[in-house]
């Protein structure tokens, strides 16, 4: 086992590796085999997975710092790049969101330079939305009324708003648009079902609704994507990160509840046969906290979400799996897509 997080303001890697039962290794030999830290001691051979795209991030890259103690090996890999790397607060100020419009417009053109793309059924791939039938806009932040007080010297909901015909309730698509949150496809429909299958895809009210993206695929060209549940989660941390600052979430639905304590994001992480990109590193338990705000989610993304926090976190050397801070925290990280490399 091994952990590998990459340092943006140090522009190095700290690695951890677990030795098992060799636990006064002699090392024999270092290197670096394209994207991977290869050590060697005298009864085994360690391949690490080292958070990097390519080969050439490693051209100058030194060992700068070897540890051993008790199981774990501790090594820091200084990248040594001319350029300035990137901050570890970066994506915390970024809106971009899996499948928003910046998204959807570089996908393939026709001949009328119309974008397209379709949304298929998750479940039996029947189309849903057509990019050739509908304008696509993003919308605002999911939180967005609860920074009216700092946008607005004169709120929505005050009296002097009954003087003109402007609405400040809630958004409502208009014929023929789509409007695309965090989690969902908005626009006027008769059903949230599939209409072939189906299935239900969202929720619906009056002549709206709402297909939350984990029900379907995008699919462009010879391309087909798909929107896990957890990746609900992650966006939807990032959004009370970017409104709030806030770091401590309870996130919950009707079968249970997780607190989360956000330690980074942003992070460039390996462990196992895990590499993860724009990574959250996350603190969390069981253990309810009544003064902590709540961020409710439907019960197949909360299950997804714990599955990939549990799962990430049996996949750490052992040593790095918990953390003891006023009470005892699990360690885990959740990306927008955890697939095996």
């Amino acid at each position: 086992m091994s952990l590998c997080e990459y340092l943006p303001r140090l522009d190095s890697i700290s690695v951890k590796i677990s030795l098992g039962d060799d636990v006064e290794p002699t090392i024999t030999e270092i290197a670096f085999v394209k994207t991977s830290l290869v050590v060697v001691t005298r009864t085994t051979k360690h391949t690490v997975k080292l958070p990097v795209e390519n080969r050439d991030h490693l051209k100058d890259a030194k060992i700068t710092q070897i540890l051993a103690k008790g199981s774990i090996l501790s090594l820091r890999v200084s990248l040594n790049r001319s350029q300035d790397p990137a901050s570890f607060t970066s994506l915390s100020s970024s809106k971009t969101q899996k499948w928003s419009v910046s998204d959807l417009v570089r996908t393939p053109k026709d001949a009328n330079n119309i974008n397209t793309f379709l949304f298929l059924c998750a479940y039996c791939n029947a189309t849903v939305v057509d990019s050739r039938d509908n304008k696509y806009a993003d919308m605002p932040s999911e939180y967005w009324h609860e920074l009216m007080d700092f946008w607005h010297c004169h709120k929505p909901h005050q009296k002097h708003h009954e003087n003109h015909s402007k609405n400040y309730g809630a958004i409502v698509p208009k014929d023929n648009h789509v409007y695309i949150g965090a989690s969902y496809l908005f626009l006027k429909r008769s059903s949230s079902g599939c209409f072939s299958c189906k299935r239900n895809l969202g929720e619906l009210t009056n002549d709206t609704a709402k297909l939350y993206k984990w029900n379907l695929k995008l699919q462009y060209g010879d391309i087909t994507e798909s929107f896990p549940p957890y990746a609900y989660s992650y966006y939807a941390i990032l959004d009370r990160i970017n409104s709030g600052a806030l770091r401590k979430l309870q996130v919950q639905c009707d079968n249970g509840a997780v607190r989360l304590w956000i330690l980074s994001v942003g992070l460039s992480v390996s462990y196992d046969s895990y590499v993860l990109d724009k990574a959250l590193k996350i603190l969390y338990t069981d253990k309810k906290d009544p003064e902590t705000e709540v961020l409710d989610v439907p019960s197949e993304v909360y299950d997804s979400l714990i599955f990939v926090l549990r799962e990430s976190t049996s996949l750490l050397p052992e040593s790095e799996q918990t953390v003891q801070m006023d009470e005892a925290f699990k360690v885990g990280f959740l990306a927008p897509e955890m697939i095996p490399s």
